[in-house]
């Protein structure tokens, strides 16, 4: 799957991220964190349920910094 970040401001697509594996269902849940690294832009936690990359369905978390 993919997942895609989406300007608040205007509607542009900011971001495409490409899942590694079929079915892990990215995007599961996402939510903002605020700015975790001091860059003054909002940073997003996504996870992907069933990534199967670390074992069978390990499930994988993202924090994607914000642009």
């Amino acid at each position: 799957g993919k997942l895609y970040l989406i300007s608040g401001a205007d509607g542009s697509n900011m971001r495409t991220i490409t899942g590694d594996v079929p079915g892990e269902t990215l995007g599961f849940d996402t939510t903002n964190l605020g700015d975790v690294d001091g860059d003054g832009k909002t940073d997003f936690l996504v996870t992907s349920a069933y990534s199967a990359i670390n074992g069978w369905h390990a499930g994988r978390v993202l924090v994607i910094a914000g642009e």
